[in-house]
């Protein structure tokens, strides 16, 4: 019955083994954290990894756990320089992608253009927009602070919003 709870060839019971996995798992998380690698999926190539190796029951490990801390780590540095090798070459790819859409040539400062289109509006309108857009502030909050309703200041905005798109197109065309 004793060779019955043997992990194929390791010799480890089930108890052991579940020793030596958390033993594992709680190595690898340390080589984990703060990167984009799961520790559950690096025990488990690992532990796959062993089996495949040692299936044969010919060349066993003599120590189970150093075996497979070593493994993890290893793993994790070369997962962690694939990630990095991965993030450069994208890196490049975008740098060197030809743009999809052509930006329009502007005759005028686009910042310039912006604030005299700001300055276009209704005097109500553009507080509206600048509470809601530079303050952060909500519809509540700013009908509050301007003694009317929040679907006064709704209208408001959207009305703004509105004269500025019209502006904005006449601005690029």
């Amino acid at each position: 019955m004793g060779a019955s709870h043997d992990i194929t060839s390791t010799g480890c019971s089930h108890i052991d083994m579940v020793l030596v996995y958390s033993t594992v798992r709680m190595y690898a998380s340390l080589w984990c954290r703060g990167t984009e690698l799961d520790a559950d999926d690096l025990v488990q190539e690992v532990f796959v990894a062993y089996f495949r190796q040692y299936s044969d029951g010919t060349a066993v490990c003599g120590n189970l756990t150093g075996w497979l801390c070593r493994a993890v780590r290893n793993r994790a540095i070369s997962l962690l320089r694939s990630a990095k090798r991965r993030r450069k070459r994208e890196r490049v790819y975008v740098y060197e992608m030809s743009p999809w859409f052509e930006m329009p040539t502007l005759d005028t400062d686009p910042t310039q253009q912006m604030t005299a289109m700001l300055q276009s509006l209704k005097a109500e309108w553009r507080v509206v927009v600048v509470l809601r857009l530079w303050g952060g502030q909500t519809f509540d909050e700013i009908a509050e602070s301007l003694h009317q309703s929040r679907t006064t200041v709704y209208r408001q905005y959207q009305a703004a919003l509105r004269s500025l798109r019209e502006q904005y197109d006449e601005f690029i065309s």
